[in-house]
C-alpha cells in the first residue's frame, strides 16, 4: 500500500483532484480560442491576397495579422500548459485509483478499528455505507479521506498496523 510520506504530498494531491473542474474548462476554452484564432488569421490573408484594400487598410490587416498571430502563439502555449496538467491528473488520479482498487478492503478493515476511537470517521464511514453510493469517483475519494484517517491514527498512536495491534489488545 502506498503510503503519503509528508502532510505537503497529501495535499499537493488533493489539490491537484479539485483541480479536474477547471483544467477541463480551460481546455476546453484554449481550444476553441485556436480554432478561432486561426480562422482569423486565415481570413486576414485571404482579405490581403485579394488586393482589393488600399494601403493604408492593407497596413492595418498587417498588424491585425502580426497581433493575431502572437495571440494564437501564446494561447497554444497556455493550451499545452492546461494538457499538461489533465496528463499530471490522469496519472494521479489512476495512481489512486488502482491504491484503492488494490487496498479498499484492507482499509475499510482498518476504518472499522479506527471509527471506534474517531468520531468524525466513524460518521463519515456510516454515512458513505447508508448512501449506498458506487459511483467509482466517489469511493475514490471516500477511500483517501478514510485512508488519510487512517495514516493520522497510525501517527499519533504510533501503531504500525492496526490489525495486528487489536488482534493483540482482544487476546
Amino acid at each position: 500500500m502506498k503510503k503519503f510520506t509528508t502532510l505537503d504530498e497529501v495535499n499537493q494531491t488533493v489539490e491537484l483532484l479539485k483541480q479536474k473542474p477547471e483544467i477541463d474548462a480551460k481546455v476546453k476554452y484554449y481550444k476553441e480560442v485556436i480554432v478561432a484564432s486561426n480562422e482569423l488569421v486565415e481570413s486576414i490573408e485571404e482579405k490581403l491576397s485579394s488586393g482589393k484594400e488600399d494601403k493604408y487598410t492593407s497596413a492595418k490587416l498587417k498588424l491585425e495579422k502580426i497581433d493575431a498571430e502572437n495571440q494564437l502563439y501564446y494561447n497554444q502555449q497556455y493550451f499545452e500548459n492546461w494538457l499538461s496538467r489533465t496528463r499530471d491528473y490522469d496519472a494521479k488520479w489512476s495512481e489512486v485509483t488502482k491504491d484503492c482498487e488494490a487496498n479498499y478492503d484492507t482499509i475499510m478493515a482498518e476504518a472499522e478499528v479506527v471509527k471506534k476511537t474517531n468520531l468524525r470517521l466513524s460518521n463519515m464511514v456510516d454515512s458513505y455505507v447508508k448512501s449506498g453510493n458506487t459511483d467509482s469517483k466517489i469511493k475514490t475519494e471516500f477511500f483517501l479521506y478514510v485512508k488519510q484517517e487512517i495514516e493520522n491514527y497510525k501517527k499519533h498512536r504510533k501503531v504500525t498496523n492496526i490489525l495486528t495491534t487489536e488482534n493483540q489488545s482482544q487476546n
